[in-house]
């Protein structure tokens, strides 16, 4: 069984860019070792407001069946 890791990171107000490459990076060079929990997979951008408690019960739940968390913090 591979071990899990939550990419977290700033998603809202974000590109494409800013929110996918770090994670598709990460993932190609890590996915032999771990799985991944990947927020993006739930990207909502734009909605957040009308999915409000999908999305903090998703994201919760992928980072408490993570092993680690792996957060790129460049933006509060």
């Amino acid at each position: 069984m591979k071990l899990k890791v939550a990419l977290e990171g700033a998603i809202n107000g974000c590109s494409d860019s800013e929110c996918i490459n770090w994670r598709k990076y990460v993932i190609s060079k890590l996915s032999r070792q771990f799985d991944f929990h990947n927020p993006m997979d739930f990207d909502c951008r734009g909605k957040e407001s009308e999915m409000e408690e999908e999305l903090v019960h998703f994201d919760t739940a992928g980072i408490a069946s993570s092993h680690f968390v792996l957060v790129v913090a460049e933006k509060p």
